[in-house]
């Protein structure tokens, strides 16, 4: 059975009820369950904190059998430093990504009900002789965190390209009729069956799409399976796919770009 809390009645003292009992292991401490975590603590430490939410709660006003759990719906990890505060009067964090930081162990004291605490009194652990160990954490977890968002960039980039074409093509499928569709950006010269050259078009209100369609896949290989998923919205599939690059002159210099792409399309 455990008791849970909404708002706290005016306290009762603990020690008056309990005081006859202290020699009593299970009435001399009172049982907290945060957040699914169980925690005993003494109530002569609770009475040391008179003002706080804990200690009301395991007043005899609010806690009718002293050996049920009280629940309070917090992190039970975080609990264990309010402890800490509570004997010590400070709080002493490892260093590094360990799930708490100073600023939420400052709201779970002010949560409790611990009336004006120094943010001072909360630190972080770290000395030079553990410098290298550290620094060895910070970069493994700095890795992994890269890495976690660089895909997450990726596929964010994969679906915002794929939506620009999947829009383009409807467009111009609607506008021409033809399923085969083509975005170029760039006219080809050819010499003896082989390409020459690339003169990139002058950007204007006739091709507009062209444009948004290349500067969306440029240095991106879309994927068939994103594409058609964007198309789908449209009742609309991809049968072929091919981007063509080349040489352009781009910004007083050659950079190799997207300048054609092409796709056979059909109905859902």
């Amino acid at each position: 059975q455990s008791t849970r809390h909404d708002s706290m009645p005016p306290t009762r003292s603990i020690k008056k009820r309990y005081s006859d009992t202290d020699n009593d292991n299970e009435l001399s401490t009172a049982n907290f369950d945060v957040g699914g975590t169980p925690f005993k603590v003494s109530r002569s430490l609770l009475e040391q904190h008179p003002d706080t939410m804990l200690t009301r709660m395991a007043s005899e006003t609010w806690q009718s059998n002293p050996e049920d759990p009280l629940f309070v719906e917090r992190d039970g990890e975080r609990f264990r430093y309010v402890l800490d505060y509570m004997r010590d009067g400070q709080v002493s964090l490892p260093g590094g990504k360990c799930g708490v930081t100073k600023t939420s162990i400052f709201n779970e004291l002010t949560y409790y009900g611990f009336a004006n605490v120094d943010p001072e009194c909360i630190s972080s652990e770290f000395t030079n002789l553990d410098a290298a160990k550290y620094i060895a954490r910070l970069t493994e977890e700095h890795t992994e965190e890269l890495a976690i968002l660089t895909r997450q960039r990726d596929e964010k980039n994969m679906e915002v390209a794929s939506s620009i074409v999947a829009h383009a093509a409807c467009v111009r499928y609607m506008t021409t009729g033809n399923p085969s569709i083509t975005f170029a950006t760039a006219t080809i010269s050819t010499r003896g069956g082989y390409t020459s050259s690339h003169d990139l078009l002058t950007r204007d209100g006739t091709n507009a799409l062209d444009f948004q369609v290349a500067e969306a896949v440029n240095k991106l290989s879309l994927l068939d399976a994103a594409l058609n998923t964007a198309l789908s919205k449209y009742g609309l599939s991809m049968s072929y796919y091919q981007q063509t690059s080349g040489l352009c002159g781009l910004r007083g210099k050659e950079e190799n770009c997207i300048i054609r792409v092409t796709m056979n399309l059909s109905s859902l």
